[in-house]
């Protein structure tokens, strides 16, 4: 191509082609984030209407509280208060816990989670706002707490333990559950 003309149109039209290239790339990139935002927001309200639907449930189930925040506080309240109570010193090992903490069979956090876990079983089974609600069996694996009618499930443990309970339940019990811890975590 020896044509100087046509080689500068040529050149301009390329240009022209790459400006608009250009300017597609960037509508295309605002489209993106669009549709990025937008997924978004179809997410969370599918997880609202999940809620509602489950909160719907629970109250045709008559039950006094039917959202999760609210049943998770409430139980949360009466293992805080078994924790009081136990460092108040108005619970105490049985003598068979004591015995084996005493001679190194068992570690004393284990004895004081299972004493602030019976006590917050009591609480929790008296309290006619979580009526429905299913307490663990004695001997059973399974979380402390469950909701047959929402399928979530709570349990009663320590920060560093929670990890193995949602690897021990989740398979069967399902993805929605939450921790009650009876203390704050360990500093390293």
């Amino acid at each position: 191509m020896n044509d100087p003309e046509q080689k500068a149109a040529l050149g301009k039209q390329s240009e022209a082609v790459k400006e608009d290239l250009d300017r597609r790339n960037k509508e295309i990139e605002t489209l993106d984030e669009e549709i990025g935002s937008l997924d978004r927001d179809i997410g969370d309200a599918r997880k609202r209407l999940r809620t509602a639907k489950d909160n719907l449930k629970l109250a045709e189930a008559g039950r006094r509280l039917s959202d999760t925040q609210a049943v998770t506080d409430r139980l949360k309240a009466h293992v805080d208060e078994a924790v009081r109570m136990f460092e108040a010193g108005e619970i105490k090992r049985t003598d068979a816990e004591k015995a084996a903490v005493e001679s190194g069979k068992m570690p004393p956090e284990t004895s004081r989670g299972n004493v602030i876990h019976r006590a917050a079983a009591k609480l929790i089974w008296d309290d006619p706002y979580l009526k429905g609600l299913e307490l663990a069996r004695p001997g059973i694996s399974e979380p402390d707490i469950y909701d047959p009618v929402t399928k979530r499930w709570w349990d009663i443990t320590t920060p560093e333990e929670w990890a193995d309970h949602v690897t021990k339940y989740q398979d069967r019990f399902g993805k929605d559950h939450w921790p009650l811890y009876t203390r704050p975590p360990r500093k390293p």
